[in-house]
């Protein structure tokens, strides 16, 4: 199979969880001798090691990359605009835009190509453009939901008008042209019954993130439970987005304090890129048994170091990569619905599940209380990973979704010349 990714977000090495998806499904599809060809944009200013690229996937080519200025929710407020208003373009003097359609269309008017897969809901109005082709959106989750869901949690009226406003837009942009595509995806079966309801006419599929290979196969260094006998928490998440930072400060305020108190020596180490809010720098200042940290050489070790880990984030959408890799590493999780939505766990048994600051709190202080607890839900947590979550499982899953996408676009053609050829016979007069 012959395969064209038109990507809104691409970088070598991977620094995002989804960068870090679509390699992995470059590396599957290329070890399986399925041809993978590139067309993205990247951010403007940051490098992209394509001779790393190449010896790492042999099987993947780049043929266009476009730099773009704008941060992923304006590109999408464009793509909007550019759906509605054709003469527009995300950069009048450099065109941008132009080229970047222009190389599209080129490649698939010179190039075999079998199926056409775009990523990012701001990819959406390219659909026009490869009309003649299978196509596939991965929108990852549904925009207008996640924008929606911030506004409504969001306690600035500021940011609450700009997501509304952002949902709002979202939405038209998924109305008039998802239903274009051969075949839709999303990552959670919430985003993908959302959609269905939403957007009329849209095929839609929900197929999981993959957890890498290397964490699976992973093995430290040293015996991490050994190098220090106190309760260790861990936190990950990136300070730069707001509501990660109110649900750590709902964290630090309703929930820790107890844990505390039942446990002294509990220290909390908050794995996180970007500077806390103010809110959250001022609850640090009364929390001496936390720490922040930025970067770490071994991100897998320090989740390791941890006995129990935390993930308070108060909404979101689609399936959440800091959520499976811990199950993945065998540490029991506590978190918010959020952290758990669209991931078939059990409560209880694949970790732990509460809205309520009381729940959240004697979760953590039942598993630091019980080392069989915390080996029994971290074992069962790495099972459920393994079985739902690899890269081989949610590869083949793809290969079926795109399979599919081929046959339905066959059949729809086929269907639409049956009918061209009844509508030409009979007497001509």
């Amino acid at each position: 199979m012959k395969i064209l990714f038109v990507l809104a977000d691409f970088r070598f090495p991977p620094r995002e969880g989804m960068q870090v998806q679509t390699l992995n499904l470059f590396n599957y599809l290329a070890s399986r001798g399925h041809t993978c060809r590139v067309l993205a944009f990247f951010r403007d200013g940051e490098s992209i090691d394509l001779n790393g690229l190449q010896e790492a996937m042999p099987g993947v080519e780049v043929v266009g990359l476009f730099p773009r200025r704008y941060n992923y929710a304006v590109q999408t407020a464009f793509a909007l605009m550019r759906k509605r208003f054709c003469a527009f373009r995300f950069s009048p003097k450099q065109r941008t835009e132009d080229y970047f359609c222009r190389s599209l269309s080129e490649v698939l008017r010179e190039t075999d190509v079998d199926l056409v897969h775009l990523e990012g809901i701001a990819m959406a109005p390219y659909l026009e453009l490869v009309d003649a082709r299978p196509s596939v959106l991965s929108s990852i989750d549904a925009s207008s939901l996640r924008q929606r869901r911030l506004a409504a949690e969001s306690t600035n009226i500021r940011e609450r008008l700009y997501r509304l406003a952002l949902s709002h837009a979202s939405s038209l942009l998924e109305r008039s042209a998802l239903p274009r595509a051969t075949k839709v995806h999303v990552v959670s079966p919430v985003d993908s019954q959302y959609l269905r309801e939403s957007v009329p006419g849209i095929d839609v599929e929900d197929i999981g993130i993959a957890v890498p290979d290397d964490l699976l196969e992973y093995v430290p260094k040293k015996d991490l439970n050994e190098m220090d006998k106190s309760h260790r928490l861990l936190f990950s998440g990136d300070l730069r987005v707001g509501y990660i930072n109110r649900g750590l400060a709902w964290f630090l305020s309703c929930v820790y304090p107890e844990v505390q108190r039942m446990y002294p020596d509990t220290r909390l180490t908050i794995l996180g890129r970007g500077s806390p809010s103010s809110e959250v720098a001022g609850l640090l200042a009364m929390t001496p048994s936390a720490e922040v940290l930025s970067w770490v050489e071994d991100y897998y070790a320090e989740i390791l170091k941890s006995q129990v880990v935390v993930l308070p984030d108060p909404t979101g959408t689609g399936l959440k990569n800091r959520t499976l890799q811990a199950m993945a590493l065998g540490r029991p999780v506590v978190g918010t619905p959020s952290i758990f939505e669209g991931i078939p766990m059990i409560n209880g048994v694949h970790g732990f599940s509460s809205a309520t600051a009381d729940g959240f709190a004697q979760a953590i202080v039942d598993l630091l209380g019980s080392q069989d607890m915390r080996q029994k839900i971290g074992c069962n947590a790495r099972s459920f990973v393994l079985e739902w979550y690899t890269v081989e499982s949610v590869g083949r899953q793809w290969l079926n979704l795109y399979s599919r996408a081929m046959t339905k676009f066959a059949t729809r053609n086929r269907h639409d010349s049956d009918v061209v050829l009844q509508a030409g016979e009979g007497p001509i007069t």
